[in-house]
């Protein structure tokens, strides 16, 4: 420590050395010391070994002023201004503030731990807190307000509100009362002036929003000149630009809802809903999903192109790429699945439920396809329902069909009013109509052949061309059943060939009226047939059993254990040709033939036969008893 009045003795060489010496030990420490100078200079260094400060004596010379301290790395005990640039706490040096800038906190402050960096940042400041002020202008105005953070050119810049995040230039610039916002990006939710809750992240996200309230706007021009609409949220670049009352929709993805102002829409997926305008309810996920949509309402698009080209249809839900892709005015139709009613364009109310069904459907309607490829090829057909894999597959116009099962129907092209349950039923039906078939494969073999019935595995499934047949049960109608029908027609068939009973309560009743019946004929043979016919007990050995094409000849390996009674039809066949019948399938009586050539008898027509031989045998006894 030195200190000296700086005065140098008038002496000897040695007093004068030691003197000046004295004097640069001073100036060299800064005339160190516990206690001031007896001797003080104005702007005289003033090392203040006590206080630990660095001092200066004021120009006055009338006192000193702290600089520094001497302690560790330099510290500055009181705010100061360098170039009008305010340094330290800000106005009345409240504890934990933070100034930097030209009228930076600059009021008369009592609110702690806020800070403010650059011009007029914070100015107004009195009693908030908490607050982040970093930029020209920034939280100007804002006076008692806390918990805002504003960073960037004029961000906050007239804020009188709380909570509020602002970082961009002119970020929330407007914002007078309205919290909790969020603005990340120049000009994001610039307009805003008493809306709360917003986020806008993004250059003029939600920037012409004003009063609107619970908005949240991602990435450049989201929201952008959103005014009063509520509680709506925007991802993504000119997300929902063009919305300014609507409330309630989602955008997220570029230019997702661009256009639009209605309500409670939801796009996600770039372009989604994209010239969407004032319809509301709709549900767009997926790249390009209801792009063309405009004023439509109460749509569901979801996946790549869905209900691309719909543009008034309502009430649509359609869900896989590409989906009900050209619907355009068609309202209350369902396709799910890849494709499904891809083709459609005013057809309404149809369901397509699995992948490209009913994918070429134009203007057909109340159809409803559950399966793929189910009804792929219709156009213009209606009020068609296919359920199960290739269900009316090449159906193109044939309407009020019903196919239940995979590959059901599914060669049928212009047939209608068909209805076919079960694996594979009518598969092979091109044009007949009016078919109703039950039961894996039943009318599998039929073409064209229409107004045919069957219920039971297999049953009438070799029948082609044949019309108004009736085939119940298992493997009814096929060759190893009573009676086996291609081309033949209205032939009933019960069961097949093992069917050993047949119990029913009351007797079958064979319509007989008189009126309609032409060319009748008395019928005048009796004991002559009956004496040729010839009841023979047998057990069944069926060529069926031994081969599906009957060419086998059985040779008791199948034969049946029960024992029967009856007639041989071919012996039968030659007492009717014998008495002038049977000279074709027309004319036969009691035998039957089926396409196949399998013969059969019908011996309920042997009554008439027997009527007339009771009556000969009657004159006969007549005669004897007359004697």
């Amino acid at each position: 420590m030195a200190q000296h009045d700086y005065v140098i003795d008038n002496s000897t060489g040695a007093n004068v050395r030691s003197d000046i010496n004295n004097v640069l030990l001073a100036i060299s420490s800064n005339n160190s010391g516990s206690s001031a100078p007896s001797t003080n200079y104005a702007s005289q260094f003033f090392a203040n070994t006590n206080t630990s400060f660095m001092q200066l004596r004021n120009t006055a010379n009338n006192a000193h002023i702290n600089l520094f301290s001497l302690a560790g790395s330099p510290a500055f005990p009181l705010d100061g201004t360098i170039n009008s640039i305010n340094i330290g706490k800000g106005a009345n040096s409240v504890a934990g503030n933070t100034v930097l800038g030209e009228s930076a906190l600059d009021a008369s402050v009592s609110g702690g731990n806020n800070v403010a960096i650059g011009k007029n940042s914070l100015t107004a400041n009195t009693s908030g807190t908490k607050n982040v002020a970093v930029g020209r202008s920034s939280l100007a105005a804002n006076t008692t307000a806390s918990d805002n953070t504003a960073v960037g050119d004029l961000t906050l810049s007239v804020n009188t509100g709380a909570g509020n995040t602002a970082i961009g230039s002119s970020s929330l610039g407007a914002n007078t009362s309205g919290t909790k916002n969020v603005a990340l990006g120049s000009f994001s939710l610039d307009a805003n002036t008493t809306g709360s809750q917003n986020t806008g992240l993004g250059r003029s996200a939600l920037g012409d929003s004003t009063t609107a309230s619970d908005n949240t706007a991602v990435v450049y021009f989201a929201l952008k000149v959103n005014t009063t609409g509520a509680n709506n949220v925007a991802v993504g670049s000119n997300a929902l630009d063009a919305n300014t009352t609507g409330t309630g929709s989602t955008a997220v993805g570029f230019a997702s809802l661009t256009d639009s102002t209605g309500s409670y829409n939801t796009g996600l997926g770039s372009y989604s809903l994209f010239k969407h305008t004032s319809g509301g309810n709709n549900v767009a996920v997926g790249g390009f999903a209801l792009y063309n949509n405009t004023t439509a309402s109460n749509n569901t698009a979801l996946g790549y192109g869905a209900m691309l080209a719909n543009t008034t249809g309502a009430d649509n839900v359609a869900i896989g790429a590409n989906a009900l892709d050209a619907n355009t005015t068609a309202s209350n139709n369902t396709a799910v699945g890849y494709g499904g009613l891809g083709a459609n364009t005013t057809g309404t109310e149809n369901t397509a439920v699995g992948q490209i069904a009913l994918d070429a459907n134009t203007t057909g309607s109340n159809n409803t396809a559950i399966g793929r490829a189910t009804l792929t090829n219709a156009t213009t057909a209606s009020n068609n329902t296919a359920v199960g894999s290739s269900a009316l597959q090449e159906n193109t116009t044939g309407a009020n069909n019903t196919s239940i099962g995979s590959l059901a129907l599914s060669s049928a092209t212009t047939a209608g009013e068909n209805v076919a349950v079960g694996k594979a039923t009518l598969q092979n039906l091109t044009t007949g109509g009016a078919n109703a078939m039950c039961g894996e494969s039943a009318g599998f073999g039929i073409t064209t052949g229409a107004n045919n019935t069957g219920c039971g595995r297999d049953a009438a499934s070799l029948i082609t061309t044949g019309s108004n047949n009736t085939c119940l049960g298992y493997q009814a109608g096929r060759t190893n059943s009573p009676s086996h029908i291609v081309t033949s027609s209205n032939t009933v068939v019960l069961g097949n060939n093992d069917v050993t009973h047949f119990s029913c309560k009351v007797a079958l009743t064979t319509g007989s009226d008189k009126r309609d019946k032409a060319d009748i004929t008395p019928f005048g043979y009796g004991l002559s047939w009956i004496n040729k016919l010839n009841p023979v007990t047998y057990k069944w050995d069926n060529r069926s059993d031994y081969s599906e094409d009957l060419s086998v000849t059985p040779d008791g390996t199948y034969k049946k254990a029960k024992l029967d009674i009856g007639l041989i039809a071919q012996e039968e066949l030659e007492i009717e040709k014998e008495h002038g019948f049977a000279n074709d399938k027309n004319s036969m009586l009691i035998v039957s033939e089926d396409d196949s050539g399998n013969y059969g008898l019908k011996y309920e027509r042997l009554i008439p036969v027997l009527i007339n031989a009771i009556k000969e045998l009657s004159v006969k006894v007549t005669a004897l008893e007359a004697g």
